[in-house]
């Protein structure tokens, strides 16, 4: 044993849960020193507890030795687990204790998360949620270990989600990490970028957006957010999302572009600037442009612009968020493995949640490892994508022509 967990051995131990704003707000100093993710962030958790739809209320765990706080665990109670395929599939009801990414703060000692997994299995089987969901634990760390490995098999996640978390370490110059990529990117970067523009000529432009005309920058992207396939999978540009991008802006830490073709806004990129790294928050485009790859064409403005410091501010990192999607493995050099795990309460409620979402874990898993054996991943992918582009453009069609209809009454 070492020094550090003997003198943690010896320590008197006190866990409590904040419930309320204002017992959030007897931990700001410390929350406000050891937080290091725009997630975790205090205020934005303040603010998303108002404007996240199905927010109960929060839940922050804190763990005191001798009376000093030595760690926190950042959560919030919920209506519903996150969904966990893409083909929209509910799973029951329930209350859920949902912790953020990058929650664990300050000493996240071994012991600290024991802790506070021990805490969260004792609040489950008080009957206060019917399960308790972390995400995008990285697989080195306590907090993963010991949800993985305290609770009992009745409470235990049989299906953990694996997911890869790429990112992109910056080089010293743009020329330089343009030069890293493959010759097969590097043609298509441009060629995309060539055909939108001769396509267009001098009616393409990109505006950027850090400080100001946040609502300029929100109507845009709520109009191609309309448009895009996300919306018919609820995955869309949100109310939440609006409070977000305002608070970046009164932090100095927004960094939004919007391109715009004959001056209709098209495609957008949202990200967080903070402590020297770039977080993607949202990315979308209007499908008739599809062919001309304005994703594309606005990811590799945003990174050119990584290379210019903002009022002295270096970006060392982007971070798009986990998942392996195609575009981010085209732009990213370093990657890590990550799990969301669910810890359920032991009562007939909390096994039917677990069946339920092992059962559907079940059918995506062998859905994705039919089409890759066949090698109709790709084909069946577009398919899809396609058909959600459709359906959400006939819905707004038809809700369209059902107000146009209301209006003439």
């Amino acid at each position: 044993m070492s020094l550090e967990e003997a003198n943690a051995a010896s320590a008197d131990v006190n866990v409590q849960a904040a419930r309320s704003v204002a017992e959030i707000e007897r931990l700001r100093a410390e929350w406000t020193a050891w937080h290091c993710h725009p997630n975790s962030d205090i205020d934005y958790f303040l603010a998303n507890l108002q404007t996240t739809p199905g927010t109960l209320s929060p839940h922050v765990i804190s763990v005191y030795r001798d009376s000093v706080l030595d760690c926190l665990l950042v959560g919030k109670l919920q209506q519903g687990l996150s969904p966990v395929s893409s083909l929209g599939i509910s799973l029951p009801p329930a209350r859920v204790l949902f912790f953020v990414t990058e929650g664990f703060l300050g000493n996240q000692s071994t012991e600290n998360a024991e802790l506070v997994v021990r805490e969260v299995l004792h609040c489950l089987g008080q009957g206060l949620a019917d399960a308790a969901e972390f995400n995008d634990l990285p697989e080195y760390s306590p907090l993963y270990r010991a949800v993985k490995g305290i609770p009992g098999i009745r409470c235990r996640d049989g299906s953990p989600v694996a997911r890869t978390h790429r990112r992109l370490v910056l080089p010293a110059t743009f020329h330089e990490y343009f030069r890293g990529l493959s010759s097969k990117e590097r043609s298509n970067f441009r060629a995309h970028g060539k055909l939108l523009l001769n396509s267009f000529p001098g009616k393409v432009r990109v505006d950027r957006f850090c400080e100001h005309q946040v609502d300029i920058l929100i109507r845009d992207v709520e109009t191609v957010a309309a448009k895009s396939y996300q919306c018919a999978l609820g995955t869309g540009f949100t109310v939440a999302d609006a409070s977000a991008l305002r608070l970046d802006a009164q932090n100095s830490a927004l960094r939004a572009y919007v391109l715009y073709v004959e001056s209709e806004p098209c495609a957008f990129l949202l990200a967080t600037w903070y402590k020297g790294t770039l977080y993607g928050r949202s990315i979308g485009y209007v499908p008739k442009y599809r062919r001309f790859a304005p994703g594309q064409y606005l990811l590799m403005r945003f990174i050119e612009d990584c290379f210019r410091p903002v009022a002295g501010q270096p970006t060392i990192a982007i971070d798009p968020g986990p998942g392996a999607h195609q575009y981010k493995r085209s732009f990213t050099n370093h990657e890590t493995r990550e799990y969301s795990i669910v810890i359920y309460a032991p009562t007939a409620k909390g096994a039917l949640l677990n069946v339920a979402r092992t059962l559907v874990l079940f059918g995506a898993r062998a859905g994705k490892a039919l089409l890759a054996k066949t090698g109709l991943t790709d084909k069946v992918w577009k398919i899809w994508k396609t058909w959600r582009e459709r359906s959400t453009s006939s819905g707004r069609a038809s809700r369209e022509q059902s107000k146009a209809a209301g209006t003439g009454s």
